[in-house]
């Protein structure tokens, strides 16, 4: 048969038992295996006080999982290193948000290997991270079945459809902190948000350090405030703002500011290769509003800079979606 679906029962004491063994699969070769749904169980529950589709638990005293999923085909089960509801062998996705009371990421030196300190140039890199607030697209999933009612990523009732979203844009973070961006099998980027904490606790030392050493040294402290007040009366600093909207699809608007004393202002646009695409001089004083058509550039990421006088002043990131 092209299709294949059985169910064993067994008890005893060999080496591996089942209460139900259950797989389900197609003949590669004799069907088309591009199309449809294949369910080791599916299970149904409803109506009732408390309803459970698949109700798992852990008895006895030894190591175990009320529940053990595993995305590796050849996988017969490990050792969990425990007593758990839930074992998962491979990677967890989930659609919607996620509960816990606490979430605990394994980090005993004795899993670790290279181990080095973070430099002070992780201030630098946090203050390069553009911090976004977004809204999350609803997805359409591709069922294989053009005749059927399309299905999507995130439920009607979603409330993360519904609220607005506050992060980093993984595209951008990669150029900074690659390690901390991964790429799914679906193509897409994810971010590790819970290891940037050990980059923020490392910048609020250094700054900690600083604020001591002015706290120690007062005078010093009040002369370099007072040069940096007579130089803001005397010329005002270059600034260059980031672009709004960002990421964008049509147009968007750069800002920046530009003091009377400067003598040649001129706005580049580069690829991510550093390759120049474009060149906007800038010849008004004060603020400045320069507007990027989307239809000018291909879809990608870009760099643009703010050069005064020879000086380059700032450089930041805008992302064209089409």
């Amino acid at each position: 048969m092209a299709l294949k679906s059985s169910v064993i029962a067994s008890l005893g004491s060999t080496k591996k038992n089942y209460g139900i063994y259950a797989h389900s699969y197609k003949v590669t070769g004799l069907m088309d295996t591009s199309t449809g749904y294949m369910y080791g169980i599916y299970a149904l529950a409803g109506n009732g006080l408390y309803n459970y589709g698949v109700f798992g638990t852990l008895f006895g005293y030894n190591d175990g999982a009320g529940v053990y999923g595993s995305s590796i085909s050849s996988d017969a089960g490990i050792s969990t290193g425990g007593r758990y509801a839930g074992f998962f062998h491979g990677d967890v996705k989930a659609t919607n948000a996620m509960y816990a009371t606490a979430f605990n990421t394994p980090s005993d030196y004795r899993f670790k290997e290279n181990i080095e300190s973070v430099g002070s140039e992780s201030i630098d890199g946090l203050m390069k991270l553009n911090v976004v607030k977004y809204d999350l697209k609803q997805i359409t999933v591709d069922t294989g079945d053009t005749a059927k009612v399309p299905e999507y990523y995130y439920t009607d009732d979603s409330k993360v459809l519904e609220r607005k979203h506050y992060g980093i844009i993984a595209q951008e973070l990669q150029q900074i902190y690659p390690d901390l961006v991964y790429e799914g099998k679906d193509g897409y980027l994810s971010v590790n948000y819970m290891e940037i904490i050990p980059i923020l606790v490392k910048t609020i030392q250094d700054l900690k350090v600083k604020v001591d050493n002015i706290s120690d040294n007062p005078e010093k402290a009040a002369q370099r405030n007072e040069k940096a007040i007579n130089a803001t009366d005397i010329l005002p600093s270059v600034v260059l703002y980031q672009n709004n909207p960002n990421p964008f699809t049509e147009n968007t608007e750069i800002k920046c500011f530009v003091p009377d004393g400067i003598t040649k202002a001129d706005l580049y646009i580069y690829d991510m290769n550093g390759h120049q695409i474009d060149k906007r001089p800038i010849y008004n004083r004060g603020y400045v509003s320069i507007i990027i058509q989307g239809s000018s550039l291909d879809a990608g990421m870009y760099l643009y800079s703010l050069i005064t006088d020879g000086e380059v002043i700032d450089t930041k990131r805008m992302i064209l979606t089409k």
